[in-house]
C-alpha cells in the first residue's frame, strides 16, 4: 500500500496524471514502510511509476484509472452488523468469485496503477474463503494487499504465523467507535474481539495495520476524536482510514457533518503517530487536506459486478469483460470526472 506513504507537495494543484506528482515523504510512515513492505512490491511500483514518465500521452481525452481496487471474494459472513451493504439473504449464503475469475481481475489489476488490493465481503478471514484469499496474495507477489476484516474468527497462532510471511500484506480492522458504539452497530462484545485481533496481528506479524472506519451520523464525532484513535494507536494500528457511509440504509452524514469531521480529523492529524486518510481525498495533513493520491476506487462484488462507489450505478460485470474493456466505458470514466472535479 504505497499511497499513504507520499504526500504531495503544499503547493501541488489537482493531479494530472495518475502517478504522483512531487512527492512529498513522511520520515517515520516510509522507514516503516521499507521495514515491512517486500522488496518486489517496491520494485514494481518504482518501475510503473518510471513507466508513466517516460511513456508518451494516449490520443484522446485522458483515462482515469482506479488507484485502489476493492475485490468482494464472498458474501457470507456470520456477523449481524446494522447497515452492512451485504444483503441479509447473500451473507447468510457462499456467494463468492471464481478463483479463475479472481486470477483473470488481478493478472488486469497489475498493469493498472494500483496503490493496493483490498480484500473484503462478507468476512474474508472466514475459514470458507480463507484460503482462496491467501492464495490470491501469495501469488501475487508484487502487489500490495489490504484485507479488511471485522477481526472475527480470531486471529490464531497458525494464521499468525502465515501472515508473518506475507510482506506484500496489511490487515484493516474494521471499527465503528469505541467498545459501546461499536457494539451498538455490530453483534455484542465485536468491539473486544476485533480489538484484540488487532493486538495479536501487530504483535505476532510486524506488518502494517490498520482501522477502517464508517463514518454515520451516530459515530462521527466519537470516531474523530482522540478518545477514538489513541486507544487504537497504542494497540498496534498505523494509520486510520474513514469513508461515508455507502450501504443507503441508516441516517447518512449530512454534508456539514462530514465537513466538521474533516476539520476534526485534519486537526488531530497534526500530532497523531497514526496516518489519516479520508476517502476519496487522500491523506489528512495537519490542518490541510492533500490530496496526496486522489482515490479512484473500483468494487468488484462477489457476483461479479462492477462499481466505482458502492452506492453508485453498476457498469458491467467480469464474468462478461475484461477489466480493461470495463475501465473503458465513458460512464465509468464520467464517474471519475465528476469525482476529480
Amino acid at each position: 500500500m504505497l499511497a499513504p506513504f507520499f504526500t504531495r507537495s503544499r503547493h501541488d494543484r489537482a493531479p494530472k496524471s495518475v502517478g504522483w506528482l512531487r512527492p512529498r515523504f513522511n520520515g517515520p510512515s516510509l522507514a516503516r514502510m521499507l521495514r515491512s513492505v517486500d522488496p518486489r512490491v517496491l520494485a514494481f511500483h518504482a518501475a510503473y511509476e518510471l513507466r508513466l514518465r517516460l511513456q508518451r500521452p494516449l490520443p484522446g481525452p485522458p483515462r482515469l484509472f482506479p488507484t485502489a481496487l476493492y475485490l468482494e471474494t464472498s458474501s457470507y459472513c456470520r456477523g449481524a452488523c446494522a447497515d452492512c451493504y451485504v444483503p441479509a439473504v447473500d451473507r447468510a449464503r457462499h456467494v463468492h468469485l471464481d478463483v479463475a475469475v479472481l486470477d483473470r481481475v488481478l493478472a488486469a489489476a497489475t498493469r493498472l496503477p494500483l496503490a493496493y488490493v483490498c480484500i473484503v465481503g462478507g468476512e474474508p478471514l472466514d475459514p470458507s474463503i480463507l484460503e482462496t484469499n491467501l492464495r490470491l496474495v501469495r501469488d501475487h507477489p508484487r502487489t500490495r494487499f489490504l484485507i479488511c476484516t471485522s477481526g472475527e474468527p480470531g486471529i490464531g497462532p497458525e494464521l499468525e504465523r502465515e501472515f508473518a510471511r506475507l510482506r506484500n500484506l496489511s490487515l484493516l480492522f474494521s471499527f465503528d467507535g469505541l467498545a459501546a458504539t461499536h457494539d451498538a452497530i455490530r453483534p455484542r462484545t465485536s468491539f473486544e474481539r476485533a480489538y484484540a485481533s488487532l493486538e495479536a496481528y501487530g504483535r505476532s506479524s510486524g506488518n502494517l495495520c490498520g482501522a477502517s472506519i464508517t463514518l454515520r451520523a451516530e459515530n462521527w464525532q466519537e470516531t474523530t476524536s482522540r478518545a477514538f484513535i489513541d486507544p487504537l494507536s497504542e494497540a498496534g494500528c498505523h494509520y486510520f482510514a474513514y469513508a461515508p457511509c455507502e450501504t443507503g440504509s441508516g441516517p447518512a452524514l449530512r454534508p456539514e457533518q462530514q465537513s466538521q469531521a474533516l476539520a476534526r480529523l485534519a486537526e488531530l492529524s497534526a500530532s497523531s503517530s497514526a496516518l489519516i486518510f479520508a476517502q476519496p481525498q487522500g491523506q489528512l495533513l495537519g490542518r490541510k487536506i492533500l490530496p496526496a493520491r486522489r482515490l479512484y476506487t473500483l468494487v468488484v462484488d462477489y457476483e461479479g459486478n462492477v462499481y466505482t462507489s458502492r452506492r453508485g450505478p453498476q457498469f458491467g460485470n467480469v464474468h462478461d469483460a475484461d477489466l480493461t474493456a470495463l475501465l473503458s466505458q465513458p460512464a465509468l470514466q464520467a464517474s471519475y470526472g465528476a469525482l476529480a472535479t
